[in-house]
């Protein structure tokens, strides 16, 4: 059972500021309530990742992928399989891609 929300702590932000807590947190599907408080309590440094939205699109794009690659194994066919294992690949590879480069920006940050 979670505890009750009943006090409040108000911040002021300029407009900017509000709108990029309000697009970051939306991003997260939180409220902005719920996204700052997310921040301000984890014990980790938190990363909203701009580029979420569009790794989550190539994790889905890797899992329709494997299930066609399955559906053409079932069939026996060979090239299909072959072009499905090439297209994992190519989106595997763009995962990491992003992932390093998201990496080495935040090693950057922290020197």
């Amino acid at each position: 059972m979670s505890e009750t929300k009943a006090k409040k702590i108000q911040i002021r932000v300029a407009e900017t500021e509000k709108a990029l807590i309000e697009s970051k947190a939306k991003n997260c599907n939180m409220t902005a309530s719920d996204f700052l408080r997310a921040a301000a309590l984890s014990d980790k440094k938190v990363c909203v990742l701009a580029e979420g939205a569009e790794i989550v699109k190539l994790l889905i794009g890797i899992n329709n992928s494997l299930k066609d690659s399955s559906k053409n194994a079932t069939n026996n066919d060979a090239p299909n399989i072959l072009q499905g294992i090439e297209k994992i690949m190519e989106l595997l590879n763009t995962v990491s891609d992003k992932l390093t480069d998201i990496h080495m920006d935040n090693a950057e940050e922290d020197n």
